[in-house]
């Protein structure tokens, strides 16, 4: 019966906490933009930061490594990423700042 019990007890924990709201509040969608999606040589990332809030930028290839991070000054940032090197696949780029988050994917051809 105490099994029984524990059982339960831990599935209600379990229900609880899964369905918590995170504490991540995603960022608007017109603050990061990518394009061209797909790209073939180069693509532009466009981050307005107009909120000035300390932003991190990063890219990340193929494989999940880490080919750029930027600290985000204020107001509009214009990156234009070289691919010529890189392979073909999808790529992540990721826009933090404390609990704010914003993630593009693009493909390169």
């Amino acid at each position: 019966m105490t099994k029984y019990i524990s059982a339960l007890i831990l599935a209600c924990i379990c229900f609880i906490s899964c369905n918590d709201k995170p504490d991540i509040e995603p960022i608007t969608s017109h603050v990061l933009q990518v394009f061209p999606n797909p790209a073939f040589y180069t693509t532009q990332i466009i981050v307005d930061n107009s909120e000035n809030k300390p932003y991190v930028l990063q890219v990340f290839d193929t494989k999940g490594k880490v080919m750029l991070e930027r600290n985000i000054t204020t107001g509009s940032n214009n990156f234009q990423l070289d691919l010529s090197d890189q392979p073909v696949g999808k790529y992540q780029v990721i826009l933090k700042a404390d609990k704010i988050v914003a993630t593009r994917a693009f493909l390169k051809l």
